[in-house]
């Protein structure tokens, strides 16, 4: 008995499945799978949307938080801060840029005495290589230093619209794939960007942070620029090369000081010395000019220092020190003379240049 229900049950469930089946394979048959024609392509175009370079960044920069930037006071200077102008001006005079419309705020760091920093390393720019020039002085390569003087003299006789002039057509003349650092010196140095950041990239959005940070720069203080060659020294990638400005004297010893530094590093780095000298009447007589230079010459051959920077530099700590009884007005011309003497050295050590720019007077 059991046999036969369970017989039944059998054939009740072949009666089922067996029209299912065949209803399956039905629908499976008329099915129909087109083939390609013979030499068509079997890959299908894909649309790709390219955005252009600024709208890349502003995607970019629009994630990054803004950073807060303290205001930078003046010290012992009366005059504007730099101002730099959005687009060259005709006969070299310098406009107004106006704060709207800049990007960020930048982030500049203080660095007070000779200590190192740290630097982020290569922004990774590739291995390409470009240029620019300052005050007429041409350097190649992708990241470029730049050392500036702040001091308070800087704000007269139009020096610092000069400098605002030139060192933006300067940074607008590099090539997108290179990088810039800059440091302002007086008795230290500040420097744009951060020590933690290392190098700004020279596209537009950088160059407008520079500009947003730099309002607030303005001359005062002393001459000290070894603080400025401190900090880029110290970026954890070097520059190629320096772009150093003065108007002053600087003491000696930070010229020996610097191109030890310099010389020390296992790939040589190119400093562009550019000094502003003054033309004014009265400033030095010709007759002076030409006795402070032989006068240099004759304690030359006597000095007993063995390299020519030593022996620059130790004439011109005895002459800061008035003891040797040189003549106040001679000791003066060469002290001035000196000082011409190991920015043009320390630019030919280095496999740089040197160039005199003229001010308050005929060249």
């Amino acid at each position: 008995m059991d046999f036969w229900r369970r017989y039944r049950w059998i054939l009740l469930g072949i009666a089922v499945s067996l029209p299912v089946h065949l209803t399956i394979m039905v629908w499976l048959a008329a099915i129909v799978i087109e083939r390609p024609e013979p030499g068509a392509s079997a890959v299908r175009g894909v649309d790709v949307a390219l955005l252009p370079e600024s709208a890349l960044e502003q995607m970019l920069e629009a994630r990054l938080p803004e950073v807060s930037q303290l205001p930078i006071e003046s010290i012992d200077g009366d005059s504007d801060p730099l101002d730099l102008p959005d687009q060259p001006v005709a006969g070299g005079s310098s406009g107004a840029m106006a704060a709207e419309g800049w990007l960020s705020a930048g982030t500049g760091d203080l660095l007070n005495g000779p200590g190192a920093g740290s630097g982020r390393g290569d922004p990774g720019m590739g291995t390409g290589s470009g240029g620019t020039s300052f005050f007429g002085l041409r350097a190649r390569g992708t990241r470029f230093g730049y050392v500036i003087d702040k001091s308070g003299s800087m704000a007269h006789d139009g020096r610092w619209v000069r400098l605002a002039d030139e060192l933006l057509r300067s940074l607008r003349e590099l090539p997108e794939t290179a990088s810039f650092c800059i440091a302002f010196f007086d008795t230290s140095a500040r420097a744009f960007p951060a020590a933690t950041e290392g190098w700004e990239r020279s596209r537009r959005s950088g160059i407008d942070r520079f500009l947003r940070w730099a309002r607030n720069v303005s001359p005062g203080g002393g001459t000290e620029p070894v603080y400025g060659f401190n900090h880029l020294l110290s970026l954890d990638v070097p520059p190629d090369a320096i772009f150093f400005m003065t108007d002053g004297e600087i003491p000696p010893e930070h010229g020996s000081s610097i191109l030890a530094k310099v010389m020390r590093r296992a790939r040589p780095i190119a400093i562009h010395c550019v000094l502003f000298e003054d033309r004014s009447p009265g400033q030095f007589a010709p007759e002076l000019r030409q006795r402070a230079e032989e006068e240099i010459d004759l304690r030359l051959r006597q000095s007993s220092e063995s390299g020519d920077m030593e022996r620059l530099v130790r004439l011109a700590m005895e002459l800061r020190q008035g003891a040797d009884g040189t003549p106040r007005e001679l000791a003066t011309a060469m002290r001035d003379r000196l000082n011409v003497r190991i920015l043009r050295l320390l630019a030919q050590e280095t496999g740089g240049a040197f160039k005199l720019v003229p001010y308050g007077g005929t060249p």
